[in-house]
């Protein structure tokens, strides 16, 4: 690509492997609540419901955490639920395999930022991930602004705090409607990073498998 200055990068999923720290959580959650050692299969049939209420993260916390607790008929309330979520999830979160050796390479090309939906606290905490952030110019959390991906004004300011134009942006990320869709509507050209080979999107400008396929473009 050219006259590219900046990536923007999502978090979650990208950079992080927020999906694998959540399915870890949440069985320990379960197990400990209930007494007991869940199988896989009943495991399985209880996040098929629980991942489409989370919504990456942007789902209702109240509905989600009753859901839990209806389920596995637990008694507890859904705030106390909450808390203990927000500070163990941070606690499993590592970054998505290849992570540090892309950035580090391609911080010696290109500005880096991050922009991620969520409330501060807990995408705040997930920058613990990281060994360091000497890698971003800027770290942007939504839940700090008055909008969200895919509204085009995150974006926009995102570029007027970098001091560029949209078309010298590319923005990487995992999902088509809050990452790709918003990107490309503010005028960014964009990578989407998806390993499920079943989904399709004409969207993307460039579409990847795993991260480490970036060092191959840029």
């Amino acid at each position: 690509m050219k006259n590219v200055k900046v990536l923007a990068f999502d978090m979650d999923n990208t950079l992080i492997d927020r999906q694998g720290a959540l399915l870890c959580c949440v069985r320990d959650m379960i197990e400990e609540d209930t007494k007991e050692k869940i199988n896989d299969q009943s495991f399985s049939k209880f996040m098929e419901q629980f991942l489409i209420l989370d919504n990456n993260g942007m789902g209702n916390k109240e509905v989600l955490f009753n859901y839990y607790i209806d389920y596995f008929h637990l008694s507890l309330t859904w705030n106390i639920i909450m808390d203990r979520w927000v500070d163990r999830l941070a606690k499993y979160m590592r970054l998505m395999e290849d992570t540090t050796e892309v950035l580090d390479e391609l911080s010696k090309k290109y500005r880096l930022a991050i922009l991620t939906n969520g409330d501060s606290v807990s995408q705040r905490g997930k920058l613990n991930t990281f060994p360091h952030l000497d890698w971003f110019e800027i770290v942007m959390v939504a839940g700090d602004y008055p909008w969200a991906k895919p509204d085009v004004r995150i974006f926009d300011l995102l570029c007027e705090k970098l001091k560029v134009i949209p078309a010298e942006v590319v923005f990487v990320g995992d999902t088509i409607v809050s990452d790709i869709a918003g990107a490309k509507n503010a005028g960014m050209r964009t990578v989407w990073i998806q390993g499920d080979e079943k989904l399709n999107s004409d969207l993307p400008d460039i579409r990847l498998y795993r991260l480490s396929e970036l060092l191959s473009v840029f």
